[in-house]
Formats: structure tokens, sequence, C-alpha cells
């Protein structure tokens, strides 16, 4: 029996690499985006600290005029970075969910041709089956038309 071949195979094998290529530059997308995240949440951990200190020393009267202007100084440049890398991780997730698109798009190609080739391989299969069975039948027939044959002799 033949075995079974799918008329499409090499145009699925070219859909499939598109598909890792597309996932993979979402992936790498959405990895940036993530390490943007965490950069933020690091920066907000650091002004956080900052304030705090400020707000301890200032309570204690520690700190000179010129000290608490250079740590407001260092707190400003601590909220721009913020404000810089909220902006990042804002355009880097932007830039994943618009590569999350064609990779869908190139997933469900893959999907809809295995689909075919699930439902051309199982109507291959049985016609398989059927062959089989009338070729079974066949003999069958035969079979019995030689016993009749031979009982009548």
């Amino acid at each position: 029996m033949a075995a079974f071949q799918f008329r499409l195979a090499r145009v699925l094998r070219v859909r499939q690499i598109e598909e890792d290529v597309a996932k993979a530059a979402w992936s790498s997308a959405l990895q940036a985006a993530t390490e943007a995240d965490r950069a933020v949440e690091n920066t907000r951990v650091v002004r956080k600290r900052s304030q705090n200190e400020l707000a301890a020393s200032l309570a204690s009267s520690q700190l000179t005029p010129a000290e608490v202007l250079t740590r407001h100084k260092t707190l400003d440049a601590l909220s721009a970075d913020l404000e810089r890398r909220l902006q990042q991780a804002k355009t880097l997730h932007f830039q994943a969910d618009q590569l999350r698109v064609p990779w869908e798009a190139k997933r469900n190609e893959v999907r809809g041709l295995e689909r075919l080739r699930d439902k051309h391989k199982e109507e291959f299969h049985h016609e398989e089956r059927l062959t089989e069975s009338a070729l079974m039948d066949e003999i069958a027939s035969m079979r019995a038309t030689q016993r009749k044959k031979v009982d009548h002799s």
C-alpha cells in the first residue's frame, strides 16, 4: 500500500518556519519589555529609598542646605529617569504587541494546514480501509465460490 503524502507538506514546513521566526521575534520583544519593567521597578525602589533617606535626614536636621539641594537634584534625576524608563517600557510593550499579531496569523495558517493535512490523512486511511474491506470481501467470495465447486463435484 502507498504511504500517505500531503501535497502541501512543503508549504506547511515553510509556514512552520515562518511561525517559528515570528514567534522568536515576538518572544524577544516581550523579553525586552519585561526587562524594561524590571528596570522601572528598580528605579522606583531606588527613588523611594532616596526619598525616605531625605525625609529621615530632614526630620533629624542633619543636612546643610547645600546637601538638601543636592539630594533634591538626585531625586529629580531619579524621577526623570523613572519617566524615561516608563515611556521606554510602554514603547517596548507596544512593539511586542505589534509583533504578536503576525505570529498569531502565522500560527493560524499553520493550524489550518495541519487540520487540512489531518483531514486528508483521515480520508486516505478511510479509502485504504474501504479498499482492504472490498479486497477481503472479494477473497471471501472467491473462496465461497471455490467451496461450492468442490461441494458439487
